[in-house]
């Protein structure tokens, strides 16, 4: 097994320049080069007897996913409108005039608890229609769906840790959450006029682009829902030839692992939907989905009887689930 990065650190330094990462691993031959020597014991443990191979980038590099919010930062569990493209690789997406494998509306904000307070945040992303409901679309290549994980993997500095685990579980025939690299960029105007200032988490580098920003978003300082208008985000990429030619590397927050989000789906946890009447058996045996984690605003989830241990609810949501539903599950 190989690990090669190219480039600044992006897990560090949101604004790195794009780095390419490779990884292969075979039953012979195995060669492994990482950050901790913990997880190079790790990885060959569980790769020298078989054959796995963690595809991070394609021949011209991985996808580029590029946003496009009127907000000049984001607040932790604030949703946010914006704009997302998905462009093939770097070079495509440099092309003035280049049409994306997907454009689309959609809802972002930050996600997690303690890692919020890392520099580089991982995100939630909801692909929606001009009403702003759910929008399944194919992102990246992933089966159809609309709600997506982006996570920054910034303590996790070989970034095949989740991906690794995951993929070795859907070889034993479970289902895990299909992954893919991608490339991050974040323009927080949607004509790309800051410059340097699109960095959301170095609130120093705004400096005096509050006017910039005012006049794009109608930002006065405050975080706020703010539509983004795609006429405007198609005029700014059709237009790409008018900027300075690296001007494209200033929004890059660093590399990134696009996930699918665990939710009961065709194409996610295919189990069946749990109505309020579906109170006996054999409809009250589920599916359910769960989790062991640490509670959310206003919630409270269930111990189990035998062993008291706490999870929290997923599906069905702890204020949707009935009464019987719940001692059906504690039990």
């Amino acid at each position: 097994m190989m690990v090669r990065t190219a480039g600044r650190c992006s897990l560090c330094d949101p604004r790195a320049t794009p780095a390419a990462h490779s990884v292969r691993a075979n039953g012979s031959g195995l060669r492994l080069r990482s950050a901790r020597p913990v997880t190079e014991l790790l990885l060959a443990f569980v790769l020298a007897s078989g054959s796995l191979t963690v595809s991070i980038d394609g021949a011209n590099g991985p996808q580029c996913v590029v946003l496009h919010c009127a907000v000049p930062q984001f607040t932790n569990r604030i949703r946010e409108s914006a704009h997302v493209s998905v462009f093939a690789d770097h070079a495509s997406m440099q092309r003035p005039g280049e049409t994306p494998i997907f454009s689309g509306n959609a809802e972002i904000h930050v996600r997690g608890a303690s890692s919020t307070m890392f520099i580089k945040k991982s995100f939630a992303l909801e692909t929606q229609d001009d009403q702003g409901r759910d929008r399944g679309v194919p992102f990246c290549g992933l089966p159809s769906e609309s709600d997506w994980v982006i996570y920054a993997s910034f303590s996790d500095k070989t970034f095949i840790r989740d991906a690794l685990a995951y993929q070795l579980w859907r070889k034993m025939d479970y289902w895990a959450p299909r992954t893919k690299y991608i490339d991050f960029f974040i323009y927080t105007n949607a004509n790309w006029q800051l410059g340097s200032a699109t960095n959301l988490f170095d609130l120093e580098l705004l400096g005096g682009a509050w006017d910039s920003i005012n006049a794009a978003g109608g930002v006065d300082g405050a975080v706020h829902r703010a539509a983004v208008s795609p006429a405007s985000v198609s005029a700014a990429t059709t237009n790409r030839s008018t900027r300075p030619t690296d001007e494209w590397k200033e929004g890059y927050q660093g590399v990134y692992v696009l996930i699918e989000k665990i939710k009961r789906g065709k194409n996610r946890v295919n189990v069946t939907k749990l109505h309020n009447g579906d109170d006996s058996e054999p409809e009250i045996n589920g599916g359910y989905i769960f989790k062991k984690d640490r509670l959310g605003p206003g919630e409270q989830g269930f111990r189990t009887i035998k062993t008291n241990t706490r999870f929290t609810f997923v599906e069905p949501k702890e204020k949707e689930i009935t009464g019987a539903q719940h001692g059906w599950l504690r039990n």
